[in-house]
């Protein structure tokens, strides 16, 4: 998540980005920050599910490229994504 234009987050904006980490820890998918406030409001606590935090986006998207590249050999898994609750056959 590439929080590079964020100025600083409301603790219901905090609590937010530590739901989304849960929830996408439940389904075996890390989440990575870039670019957290320098203002020190991010300090995780034992209920949150393990953070890479990136200084910036820069460094994050290199880290992910050397991940990827590292990953690219093992055999493909084809996924699907999907956010809950679609409605179905709407455009």
């Amino acid at each position: 998540m590439d929080l590079t234009a964020l100025q600083g987050w409301t603790a219901a904006g905090q609590a937010a980005i530590a739901e989304a980490a849960r929830q996408l820890a439940a389904y075996g998918r890390p989440l990575t920050l870039a670019a957290i406030p320098a203002d020190g409001s991010l300090v995780p606590d034992e209920t949150w599910p393990a953070l890479t935090v990136y200084r910036d986006l820069d460094t994050a998207l290199t880290a992910h490229a050397h991940t990827h590249h590292a990953m690219a050999s093992a055999p493909a898994v084809r996924q699907q994504w999907r956010t809950a609750d679609w409605a179905t056959g709407r455009r």
